[in-house]
Parts: C-alpha cells; sequence; structure tokens
C-alpha cells in the first residue's frame, strides 16, 4: 500500500491538538503551504525531518516499515540477532542488580531495628 505521508502528518497534528498556523510557525513556512503538505504523497526528507521534530514524531519509520514489509530491505544479517542477545544479558544483568538491591535494602532496615532496639537498651 502506497504511503500517503501527508495524511500521516495530519493525522498527528491532529493527534497533538496542535493548529496548522503553529506548524508552519514551528516548521519555518507560510501557513498557505501547510494545506499543500498535507495532500502530498510524498515529501522532502528536510522537510519531513522539520516536521518530525515540530510534531516530536518520527515519520521516517513509516518510510522503514514500508520497506521491510515489501522484503525491499531486510536487517543486517546477525547484527539484530547479536544486539538482541546483547540486550537480553542486560536484562539478566539488571535483574540480578535489582536483586541485590533488595537484599541491601533489607539488611539496612534490618541494622535499623537492631541499632534502634540497642537504644532503647541503653535509655
Amino acid at each position: 500500500m502506497p504511503l500517503h505521508i501527508g495524511k500521516l502528518i495530519e493525522e498527528r497534528l491532529s493527534h497533538k491538538g496542535m493548529t496548522k498556523s503553529e506548524l508552519a510557525r514551528r516548521i519555518n513556512k507560510a501557513r498557505q503551504n501547510i494545506n499543500d503538505i498535507l495532500n502530498r504523497k510524498s515529501i522532502d526528507t528536510e522537510l519531513l525531518y522539520n516536521i518530525s521534530v515540530a510534531l516530536d514524531y518520527d515519520f521516517f519509520r513509516h518510510y522503514v516499515m514500508e520497506l521491510t514489509s515489501q522484503d525491499i530491505i531486510s536487517e543486517p544479517k546477525g547484527e539484530y540477532a547479536e544486539l538482541r542477545a546483547q540486550i537480553a544479558e542486560y536484562e539478566k544483568s539488571l535483574i540480578i542488580c535489582q536483586k541485590d538491591n533488595e537484599i541491601a535494602l533489607n539488611e539496612v532496615r534490618l541494622q535499623n531495628e537492631i541499632i534502634s532496639l540497642l537504644k532503647k537498651q541503653v535509655q
């Protein structure tokens, strides 16, 4: 299905609750140019970049999704798999660190209770 970038921009503009005038101001274009942009099926990359920044949204990902869904491009051989494996290892390490932190916090709580009891005995 061909991508209609103008419609995507218009949807995001509506979602953000931003006026066409505000978008025009943010991308340094005349207000009347915005309607032209919203009717476009394709767009200059620099303009799309500026619109992406103004609307805080990555419109380029729609092109990547289109290319990958049509098998025009694919992930670099093994690179993503390697990155996924690294992420999984980091996630495991994070879980271990979180458990270690819980143990340390419990240890601190117990030590505070002991200190509190000892202070009561001293008084």
